[in-house]
């Protein structure tokens, strides 16, 4: 099967595309990523109009009898696009719909950070009860209860404050060159600060993308309070990119001194001038407490799991240096970790990786008074509450299957997860996904037609280290109760004694293989020793494995994109982006070949490059 994401993206310049990426593996066991068109969108970007758009480039492909799964973000036009293309091509909707997983990850922390329907935390923490003292059970039933009072939306979508906010510039273009927003007022500011301190945070940096000399108050505060440290601007939040908000929290901690003294010079200068009560500057009302930094501190502590798996799920996909590659059977274990996470720090403690990769408990709520305390599990329950809706759309036998196809993992490293969070597990899950299994098996894969594999090609061996996903993974089983271990124990001699029927049973019988190198690259397994003993079950296992992750792959399209249609190039005509964009693609991959290897503009190599010209144009005169 073929794998598709697809995405929309307006230019600064007004002009839209649709990004329409396949990921896929051949028939000598390549991945590929490529980009398969980038149309104009001259209409309304409706989910018929891409629906349209995605259903013509798969007929010019001739790939209308090899779709698999969608990797899409949560637009509500994809939901409407996914129906149109299900009714077109006749598959289930809801079973080849992929979740893209930074963009639900990043939902999940802007929900723990602001709130999932822009609440008053101040009118949330009224709602809970002014008991300093409870138990932990009463405690966790009142925050319930006060958070599904107040109620969430279903998703966190972009707000219009941020619409008019959303500042980011390229590179080349200086501050001066930033697009002001029209619509800035005190309405929308003082909103804003009712989230709490990220967004003060979030204020702070729309004065000074706003205000030149409050720009250069908190540089000169910078050379003040840490002479001997770089002068960094500010990282603004935009609620598009992903895990932008933990960003904008780090480069405040780190600047925590810089960012006080800037207050304070602003109201000197302010007390200088006379400090008429009319006349304060707005920025002073975005003066953060102590117990207010704590809560950014904590909060951001929190996060850094979050920042982690969402640049894992970023991911290729293919095996390279790193022992994860961003691949589908990562998905389901990830989210699983965050849920864990969360559930814990709502009590209080994380756990945490010291400079040794080793992982240990930190408690989060020491030296904490009690409404600071039920502030910070009112940012953790909501961010727990968003991800907790989003595993529960992760219904597609994908998910599971990417995991149960991967040798070194198959139904064990599930059943250690379910296993370990009682919360979660349901012993009809397995029956449930065991029969979705056996029945696409049955329905298009056990009577193929196959070709004889080579086991040509040796698994390389890898040295890489497991990374802070696996760590904190194997932390968490360590602590699994012995007679949990013992019943996965039995259940596995159990289904050893099952007899063997087809491919599926005889590969999900046998124990998960114990190799570094096909841990990395599972699809590896597949090929040397897979495709020889199961060779109409490989091609339903490298179906699932080459699922992607998310639609990463589609927004670096577009920021090549980006660079092409400056104001500039403000005539250059879309189509002419479309191809030249479609050849970068298929010249990284190593489908086309340009005159000039394209790969030598990128670095140092520019003298190759002019010599390799000369030459080109050397020959064409003769």
């Amino acid at each position: 099967m073929i794998h598709f994401t697809f995405d929309g993206w307006t230019s600064r310049q007004n002009a839209s595309f649709l990004g329409i990426n396949a990921h896929f593996v051949d028939r000598d066991w390549k991945q590929w990523r490529i980009l398969l068109a980038l149309p104009a969108l001259r209409n309304r970007h409706t989910g018929a109009a891409l629906a349209d758009e995605v259903a013509d480039t798969i007929c010019a492909f001739g790939l209308q009898d090899r779709i698999g799964y969608y990797t899409l973000d949560n637009a509500t036009n994809n939901d409407t696009a996914m129906e149109a293309l299900a009714a077109e091509f006749d598959f289930d909707k809801d079973e080849r719909r992929i979740r893209c997983a930074p963009h639900f990850l990043n939902l999940a922390v802007r929900a723990m950070m602001y709130g999932s329907k822009r609440d008053n935390f101040d009118e949330l923490l009224a709602h809970w009860g002014d008991k300093d003292f409870m138990t932990e059970e009463d405690e966790q039933r009142q925050l319930s209860d006060a958070i599904n009072e107040l109620g969430t939306d279903d998703d966190f979508g972009t707000p219009s404050m941020e619409e008019d906010l959303e500042l980011e510039t390229a590179p080349e273009q200086s501050q001066d060159q930033c697009q002001v927003p029209e619509i800035i007022n005190a309405e929308k500011v003082d909103k804003y600060r009712k989230f709490g301190p990220f967004g003060k945070l979030h204020n702070i940096g729309i004065a000074l993308r706003m205000n030149s000399q409050l720009l250069e108050d908190f540089y000169e505060a910078q050379r003040q309070t840490a002479p001997t440290e770089p002068v960094l601007a500010w990282v603004q939040n935009v609620c598009t990119r992903w895990q932008s908000d933990e960003a904008m929290a780090s480069r405040a901690l780190l600047k925590r001194s810089a960012v006080n003294r800037m207050l304070s010079i602003v109201e000197e200068r302010w007390v200088s001038q006379g400090g008429k009560e009319q006349d304060r500057p707005a920025i002073l009302k975005e003066n953060l407490s102590l117990e207010e930094w704590k809560v950014v501190a904590t909060v951001q502590k929190i996060l850094q799991p979050f920042k982690v798996a969402s640049k894992q799920l970023q991911g290729e996909g293919i095996s390279g240096k790193r022992s994860t590659s961003g691949g589908f059977d990562e998905y389901f274990q990830v989210v699983e970790m965050l849920l864990d996470h969360l559930e814990l720090a709502v009590q209080g403690v994380i756990i945490e990786e010291n400079d040794d990769h080793i992982m240990e408990e930190v408690h989060l709520f020491d030296d904490m008074d009690a409404k600071t305390r039920k502030l910070l599990k009112i940012y953790i329950k909501l961010g727990w509450k968003k991800l907790n809706d989003y595993y529960g759309k992760l219904t597609s036998t994908a998910y599971v299957a990417a995991v149960v196809f991967h040798p070194c993992k198959k139904w064990r490293t599930l059943e250690q997860l379910w296993n370990q969070l009682p919360s979660r597990q349901t012993s009809e899950w397995r029956k449930t996904y065991e029969g979705n299994l056996t029945r696409v098996w049955e329905e298009k894969y056990k009577d193929m037609a196959h070709e004889v594999a080579c086991n040509a090609v040796s698994a390389s061996e890898s040295n890489s280290a497991l990374d802070y996903i696996e760590r904190r993974l194997a932390f968490s089983r360590s602590l699994v109760r012995p007679d949990s271990q013992e019943r996965q124990s039995k259940r596995r001699k159990q289904s050893a004694t099952l007899p063997v029927q087809d491919e599926l049973d005889q590969y999900l019988s046998e124990p998960p293989v114990d190799n570094i190198a096909y841990k990395v690259d599972p699809i590896a397994w597949w090929r040397d020793v897979g495709a020889v003993r199961f060779p109409r079950l490989s091609y339903m296992a490298v179906d699932f494995l080459t699922i992607a992750s998310s639609s990463a792959e589609t927004e670096r399209d577009f920021s090549s994109c980006g660079r092409m249609v400056t104001p500039l190039r403000c005539r250059l005509r879309r189509h002419i982006v479309a191809m030249a964009q479609c050849l970068r693609s298929w010249s990284k991959a190593g489908i086309y070949q340009p005159t000039l290897p394209l790969g030598l503009l990128e670095g140092d190599n520019w003298r190759q490059v002019l010599q390799l010209a000369s030459r080109v144009s050397v020959d064409r005169d003769t």
